[in-house]
Formats: C-alpha cells, structure tokens, sequence
C-alpha cells in the first residue's frame, strides 16, 4: 500500500503543471493498494474475532515509552514557557524518569520542579493516560469519544460517514461551533492551571464553611453538610498554594439538562478570576459530559453574561427546578434572573 502510493506520488511529482497523460499510471496504483487493503482488512478481522483484552496489561503497555511526554511539553507552554526551552526541559525529566525506572507520572512534585519552577501539582492530571487520550478529539481520533463514536456507527450499520458534518468543516455554524469547543477546552486549561479540581472527602468541611458563610448574608441558597456530604462528587474547588478558596457544583436535572449552583469564593481572594476559572471548569465538565444546556439563576447576570450565557424566560424552566430554588429573605425575588448556556456538542 506505502509503495503504491509512494509511487504515484513521484509520478504526479514529475509532471508538468495541467493535465498530463501519465496522470492515468495513477490507476494501476490505485486498485493494486484497494485489493492489497480489503486483504489486510479481511485478515484484521479474523485475528479480532473473540479477542479478549487484558485491561491490566493494555494499561500498563500504554503508560510505558514515556508517550505523555508531549503533554508535559504542552504543560510548560501553557505556563509561558517557549516551546523550544520545554522541549528541552521535558528531554531532561525524561532521561530522569528512564534513570529512575518510572513513569513520568511517578515522580514527585519536588523532583519535577528540580528541572522547571512553572510545574506545579496540577501537572498530574494532564500526564495520565486517560487524559493524554482524551485529548486526541479528532475524527477518527483516539480518544475514547471518538473510539466509542466509531464502534457506535458500525454497530447501528452507519456508513454515510462521509456526509457527516465535521467539526471544523466549512460553513459558518459549524466553524462557529468549533470555535466555541476550542474555547472550551482553552477555558478549562486555564481553570487546570488556577489549581481547579474535583473536591474530595477532605474538601467537605471547608466546602460548608463557605458555602454557610455565603449562604448566610443571602448570597447563595443554604445546603446542610450531609447534603454536602451526599453531592461531593458534583463539586469542584478552587485552590491557592494548597488552601480551598472557593467551590462550585454541577446538579443534573435530567439528560442534557444541568444546573451550576453554590458558586462562592472567600471573601479574602476576590477578584482574582477563581469564580470564572470554576464556572469553566465546569462548563467543560458539561462538554464532556455530553450536557446540552446549563443553567444559572442568578442575581448577577452581567457576571455570567461575560462567560457566555444568555438570559431566558424563568416561567421556561420546569417546575421542580423553580422549586428547588427557594427565593433568599434578603433579595427581591424579581431580581432573580434565569440564565442558559448552550453546550453544542456535536453530533
């Protein structure tokens, strides 16, 4: 197949610009390598028939060869390092790593800050493996949306694929659309880099002081520790060398449909974009949650109107989420403005 192709590509090579009749040599070319091609794929098909994946081996093929390389690489530019000074760096880390017999996501802050002071604990979730394959969205990618994609076709017997619309194609919708699922991910990098995670066990305590606090001077609606406790896993935080500075939730109504709540910063770090990195955040949660529209209800719609959203009717939202929204005490209820923000997955 590389040596047909290798071939007509010297034969168009060697041609005059307009149309030459040796550009009909490219036929034979052409069909030997589609006959060589539906052979290899018949032969593919024989040897997956009833292949049984070790999941533990796959894995721990796939962590090895130091293929997360270029996502540190991509890491230290994200941080204003020049590509060519984190290359170099990244060649240091990983004859480190070889010298010490362990994967790159093996070493410790300290030992990885020996070589670039930028790196920081949020470097870890851009070096596993899970992440490194997320990243390849393209189509036809390796990422697993992709993979799950391409299995869902051939197994619904799909095969316009062609005549898709493709993220980035031309168009005006659909580079409008791509723009946006760029930004998205930008956003969210810049979120990763502001030290913004998923909240755990230990986050619960500090998660109920802000959230009562806030709660208290009517900012924010109540919720109780065990409430917390219950949706810890729809929480992200904020951190600042090493302290939780602010969370923020994520509450699913239905499919396509959530809902960002109980977003509060300490007063102490206002104004230093910790809100804005955790409402970002979660948007891309939402991306990749397969999420269509996220809602706010708000008192400050100008804040969330700069990240995107747009105001929509409140008598538009169903009833139990109207319900669940209990007006403050201290806030005029007609001040509480209903907010969307389209997702646009495509499809």
């Amino acid at each position: 197949v590389f040596g047909s192709l290798t071939g007509m590509l010297t034969t168009m090579k060697a041609l005059a610009l307009a149309y030459n009749k040796d550009m009909q040599e490219d036929k034979e070319g052409l069909f030997d390598a589609l006959d060589t091609w539906l052979e290899c794929m018949e032969m593919a098909t024989l040897v997956a028939d009833g292949l049984k994946v070790n999941a533990a081996r796959t894995l721990a093929a796939a962590q090895q060869g130091y293929a997360n390389a270029t996502e540190l690489a991509d890491y230290l530019v994200s941080k204003d390092i020049p590509f060519r000074e984190a290359h170099h760096i990244v060649g240091e880390v990983v004859l480190a790593a070889i010298d010490k017999g362990v994967p790159l996501e093996d070493l410790t802050l300290t030992q990885l800050q020996e070589y670039s002071e930028k790196i920081e604990q949020d470097v870890y979730q851009h070096l596993s493996i899970e992440s490194t394959l997320d990243k390849r969205e393209a189509l036809g990618g390796t990422s697993r949306a992709q993979v799950q994609k391409t299995i869902a076709e051939i197994q619904t017997g799909k095969t316009e694929i062609l005549n898709e619309q493709v993220v980035g194609a031309p168009g005006k919708q659909q580079t409008k659309l791509a723009l946006k699922q760029v930004k998205q991910r930008l956003n969210a990098q810049k979120a990763a880099a502001m030290s913004v995670r998923r909240a755990r066990m230990s986050d619960v305590d500090k998660i109920y002081q802000q959230v009562s606090y806030w709660s208290g001077v009517g900012e924010i609606l109540p919720r109780s520790r065990d409430n917390i406790i219950h949706d810890i896993q729809n929480f992200v935080v904020a951190e600042i060398d090493g302290q939780v500075v602010g969370c923020a939730s994520l509450y699913i109504y239905e499919p396509g449909l959530a809902e960002i709540r109980s977003v509060v910063i300490d007063k102490a770090f206002h104004h230093q974009g910790q809100g804005k990195a955790l409402t970002q955040y979660l948007l891309e949660f939402a991306h990749q949650m397969e999420l269509e529209t996220i809602i706010v209800l708000t008192y400050i719609p100008d804040y969330f109107a700069k990240l995107g959203f747009g105001v929509i009717e409140k008598s538009s939202l169903a009833e139990n989420i109207i319900e669940d929204s209990e007006p403050s005490p201290d806030k005029n209820p007609e001040d509480e403005v209903a907010m969307a923000y389209q997702v646009n997955r495509a499809k």
